[in-house]
């Protein structure tokens, strides 16, 4: 096994711990009224997963993840302290569900072409929608207003991780396999600066595995 296939199994051994947490989270949540510090929580997780997966390469995964993203979004603009109807918690927990069965095929080495399983992927995020609705550009903005006290390090660091990673996505078409390894060590060191800024040390942690995989 090459280092870059290590790298990108040990990401996917790091995410089953993300998913765990996800799942412990969204159980019981229709419970009580929608605890803006749990929502927070949830959308830091599915957000190091997209950001995660795209910087490993599994682009389906985080493709996932980015859809899970934007109805935990709605969630937090347009439901906190509502109650959630049991059908969006199920329908959420199987999305959690899909990354964990998606993250075990990419383990495997198999690609997501089973037009059976994406069409039951796509089911559930339909049948959100019909709850939730879309995200709209005003649920964006709200994000980014509605509290007066967010902390401005952490806009900073979604902001700043969205465009290393995008960057690192472009580069990785045109980058010869020796070169690989360097951009991803520069990469983990930058992502590792943004979480420390923000002490999510999960993230940190992540970043570190990578950084350490490619110095062994």
């Amino acid at each position: 096994m090459d280092k870059e296939q290590q790298i990108r199994l040990n990401f996917l051994d790091e995410a089953e711990a993300y998913f765990d947490s996800l799942e412990s989270h969204l159980l019981g949540l229709t419970q009580a009224e929608l605890d803006r510090q749990q929502v927070d929580t949830v959308l830091r997780l599915v957000h190091s997963v997209k950001g995660g997966a795209a910087m490993m390469s599994f682009v389906f995964l985080s493709e996932i993840a980015h859809r899970l993203e934007d109805f935990l979004k709605i969630l937090r603009v347009r439901y906190i302290n509502e109650r959630i109807e049991t059908e969006v918690e199920t329908l959420l927990l199987q999305g959690v569900d899909c990354l964990r069965n998606v993250s075990n095929l990419n383990r495997q080495g198999i690609e997501v072409i089973d037009a059976d399983f994406r069409e039951r992927i796509q089911s559930i995020f339909e049948q959100l929608r019909q709850h939730l609705g879309d995200l709209e550009a005003e649920d964006e903005d709200a994000l980014m207003k509605e509290d007066e006290n967010v902390d401005p390090a952490l806009l900073v660091f979604e902001e700043g991780v969205e465009t290393i990673l995008d960057r690192l996505e472009n580069q990785l078409k045109e980058l010869e396999i020796p070169e690989i390894a360097q951009e991803l060590r520069n990469t983990a060191e930058e992502l590792i600066n943004f979480g420390q800024i923000v002490q999510l040390e999960p993230f940190v942690n992540l970043c570190q595995s990578v950084q350490n995989q490619i110095d062994i």
